[in-house]
Formats: C-alpha cells, sequence, structure tokens
C-alpha cells in the first residue's frame, strides 16, 4: 500500500497542468502490480490508502499570478488603466 500510495503520488507530482485520473491510476496498478481492475475498485482502493479524490481547481502550467492580478485591478478600476 505504501508503496502505490507513494507512485500515485509521484505521478501527480509529474503531471503539468492537471490532476491524474482514474484510468491514470488503472493505468498505474496494470503497469507496476500487474492488477487489472475496474475503475470503481480503483477509486475504493485510493480511499482506502487514504487519498483523496477531492481536488481543487487546477492551474495551467503558464499561469502568472502577477499578470492576474494586474487584470483584476484594471478590471476594479472600470477599465481606467493605472500607473
Amino acid at each position: 500500500e505504501a508503496l502505490f500510495k507513494e507512485k500515485v503520488i509521484n505521478l501527480q507530482e509529474q503531471r503539468e497542468g492537471g490532476c491524474i485520473t482514474g484510468q491514470d491510476v488503472q493505468s498505474l496498478l496494470a503497469d507496476s502490480f500487474q492488477i487489472v481492475c475496474h475503475l470503481s475498485s480503483v477509486y475504493n482502493y485510493l480511499h482506502r490508502v487514504g487519498l483523496s479524490w477531492i481536488t481543487v481547481r487546477s492551474k495551467h502550467p503558464k499561469q502568472d499570478p502577477k499578470k492576474q492580478e494586474h487584470f483584476k485591478k484594471l478590471s476594479n478600476s472600470g477599465g481606467q488603466r493605472t500607473s
């Protein structure tokens, strides 16, 4: 279970621009552990090892927080430019 949990976490950390899916974990189980199971079993196993499948909204890898903040300031000023 510890090795599975570690592999799932590593898979997510390597992913850019989104979350891994149940199908990704299903493939991981088949490739790394030779376990073939239904998707519902994948989610049950994730829950059993303490991995929540509730996620925050994903962020684009090229997202720039400074540009977003600048855009918010422009939007709140009624379209008038501020220096």
